[in-house]
């Protein structure tokens, strides 16, 4: 952090700020007077949801308006003051990299949490890993169809996820999904990389026996697999086409607008969910151990060393990669 950096939090009534030395109160009047106050060729760090979203009317966490942020954004570029939003997703991590854990008299760890702590372990994170998923403000805040028809989509994925795990909880995912999974596998798998089969438990094949050289069926993950293949087609087996375009979604619109694969998102729903926290942290602990050495089972991201933390980036990107691959695969399978 070579120009003088500013981290903000913001509580019920009021906001602090912190500036590498101490943390200060402010009101709400004085947040908004910032971009005056601060020094041009400053950088002003804030959670997303605090500082890139308008207060609507059941919102409690929001200090401004959209028409209030839409000034203060302006008024921070005209005084050169650069404004980053930090993912909320991140703040837990960050606690815990700059003040660890407390332990109650239960001996339940807790993180450390609170206005006034928050921005130290957001300024400390940031200063300490650079690379860290910052987003710029946005330009406006005005509900495009594409993310209108992302919202819709998700909740169809939702719905369509929990009926199949109602299925497999009943009979073990007899739809139509799951029949096509099974008499496609070999076909889907003889398109994949070595990396993505690895994540969809592709990989493994009989070594011995009547089913010599065949795949582990047992082996493959049905519900990161099934999740998949639900963003373009319902249980019944019908084909899911975009209202804007008539067609299978592009990965473009499923990455940012379904899965919500970016640094400042909400909630992803069920897909994302069976994807990064029933996939995604077992498949890139497994690697760490297996490649690097590197334990990082039971540690949140913010107990990390430099070297753990790097390599679960790699293996994140890995992953990430690698739903890419399926879903293009699937998507020309059913195109076809």
């Amino acid at each position: 952090m070579k120009n003088k950096v500013y981290t903000i939090d913001c509580g019920k009534n009021s906001a602090t700020i912190y500036d590498g030395a101490l943390v200060k109160t402010v009101s709400r009047e004085e947040l908004l007077s910032l971009p005056s106050s601060l020094e041009g060729g400053s950088t002003l760090i804030g959670e997303y949801s605090h500082f890139g979203c308008p207060r609507r009317e059941l919102s409690l966490s929001q200090p401004f308006t959209e028409q209030e942020l839409l000034v203060w954004y302006r008024d921070l570029k005209k005084n050169n003051v650069q404004l980053k939003l930090f993912p909320q997703q991140s703040t837990p991590r960050a606690c815990v990299y700059t003040f660890g854990y407390e332990v109650d008299e239960k001996g339940n760890r807790k993180i450390k949490k609170s206005d006034e702590t928050d921005p130290i372990a957001i300024f400390n994170l940031v200063r300490d890993f650079p690379n860290t998923s910052l987003m710029n403000p946005p330009r406006s805040f005005a509900e495009d169809k594409l993310r209108e028809e992302g919202n819709f989509w998700k909740s169809q994925t939702n719905a369509i996820l929990n009926e199949a795990r109602t299925s497999y909880q009943n009979k073990g995912f007899e739809d139509a999904n799951t029949a096509w999974l099974n008499e496609n596998l070999d076909v889907i798998a003889a398109q994949l990389s070595p990396t993505t089969k690895s994540v969809f438990g592709l990989d493994k094949v009989y070594k011995v026996g009547k089913l010599k050289g065949e795949l582990k069926r047992t082996q493959m993950r049905v519900p990161q697999l099934y999740s998949v293949l639900s963003l373009m087609r319902t249980h019944q087996g019908e084909l899911r086409k975009r209202e804007l375009t008539s067609a299978l979604p592009g990965w473009k619109f499923i990455k940012r607008y379904v899965l919500c694969m970016s640094p400042c998102h909400f909630k992803g729903g069920v897909g994302r969910s069976n994807l990064y926290w029933h996939g995604l942290r077992f498949w890139v602990i497994a690697r760490a151990k297996e490649n690097d050495q590197l334990n990082l089972k039971g540690k949140n991201r913010g107990e990390f060393s430099k070297e753990e933390d790097a390599a679960y980036l790699k293996y994140r990107a890995q992953y990430c990669a690698a739903i890419k691959e399926l879903f293009v695969t699937f998507k020309i399978m059913l195109e076809k």
